[in-house]
């Protein structure tokens, strides 16, 4: 398997779905904020770890909006997807730089669950994400499982720290 595929893969699992839509406000409140990837304390699993990831979420009247960018030496420079969400506790469709992913919304508990699905040249990627914040509000945890059509599925957890 070549290294620009396994980097394309390991973009979609950073950069598809990354912040919630559906969001009490208690919640959301802690998501607020300047957020960096820690490659060391997080698992990519198969695919290669990113240079850098930066993520900023903001709050834009009834909205998040969240801005991530991805360093990848592999492809070239920094790629920003832009994520704008309704925080009423509905369930939408989110919508990038990229184009429209369709993303099914909901609470476990304490627990943000992001449900996607991705057609891409291999087939229908699955992707399911949970979010949760730390007890002390310093770290962002994102658990994804994606089952992708030529290489079953892949795990990962993403671990970022709050950097504002």
């Amino acid at each position: 398997m070549n290294k620009y595929f396994l980097s394309a893969v390991a973009t979609l699992m950073i950069g598809l779905v990354a912040v919630p839509a559906a969001i009490a406000q208690d919640e959301e409140s802690e998501l607020i904020g300047r957020w960096s990837l820690s490659v060391e304390d997080s698992d990519f699993g198969p695919t290669p770890a990113p240079d850098s990831v930066l993520m900023e979420i903001e709050r834009a009247d009834d909205q998040l909006v969240m801005q991530r960018e991805l360093h990848f030496a592999q492809m070239g420079g920094a790629r920003l997807i832009t994520f704008d969400m309704p925080t009423d506790g509905g369930t939408y469709d989110a919508t990038t730089d990229d184009g429209a992913q369709a993303v099914t919304v909901s609470w476990d508990g304490d627990e943000l669950v992001l449900v996607s699905e991705v057609e891409a040249n291999i087939g229908l990627i699955e992707v399911i994400d949970r979010y949760r914040v730390d007890d002390d509000g310093q770290k962002l945890i994102q658990e994804r499982m994606m089952d992708i059509p030529t290489m079953g599925v892949m795990e990962s957890t993403l671990v970022y720290v709050r950097s504002d």
